[in-house]
């Protein structure tokens, strides 16, 4: 029930939408689990992106697990996700496009590995249940927009209760 883009070159593949169209709807539902590696014609792909949009608008998606092989969450992968409570972004995930996680309304916390270097503007801006946050990232790059209130927490700032840095977070840029 998982759609991919592959690679045949490389042996990897990125997760998408089936539909014609980015914005996916009732595409993917519920506990979605992404696999590290899947089989096609007896060939073996190693998952290593979330493509853009990917499961963008699918609003009965509840929870997704992204395997450690996954490097990439791409442009809008999970946007206005709108029952999307859980998720888990694990050590390998390298960087984290633009509007990621953009109106994910029900999204309470999120861990940000010490393996991010890379988060792009309003990654989590409108996430409005967000109250938890824990960094890990050690040198992570936060992309601001045009305007200094346009960063990748923007519009949830003002609700976030905890906000705990790893150990190894050497840096903070201004307007996180």
């Amino acid at each position: 029930g998982i759609y991919y883009n592959l690679d045949n070159t490389k042996k990897t593949a990125k997760v998408t939408y089936k539909g014609i169209s980015e914005v996916s709807e009732e595409e993917y539902s519920g506990s979605v689990v992404i696999p590290s590696s899947i089989t096609y014609n007896s060939e073996i792909y190693s998952v290593t992106s979330i493509g853009e949009d990917a499961f963008s608008y699918c609003k009965s998606l509840t929870s997704v697990t992204i395997p450690n092989s996954v490097t990439s969450i791409g442009l809008g992968a999970f946007s206005f996700c709108s029952s999307l409570t859980s998720i888990t972004i694990p050590n390998g995930v390298a960087e984290m496009c633009k509007e990621a996680f953009n109106y994910c309304i029900k999204l309470t916390s999120v861990t940000i590995p010490s393996s991010v270097t890379y988060i792009g503007t309003d990654v989590f801006s409108h996430c409005s249940s967000l109250t938890s946050i824990v960094w890990n990232a050690k040198n992570c790059k936060v992309v601001l927009g045009s305007y200094s209130s346009d960063g990748a927490f923007y519009d949830v700032r003002s609700q976030i209760t905890s906000f705990t840095f790893g150990n190894e977070v050497e840096r903070i840029q201004s307007y996180l």
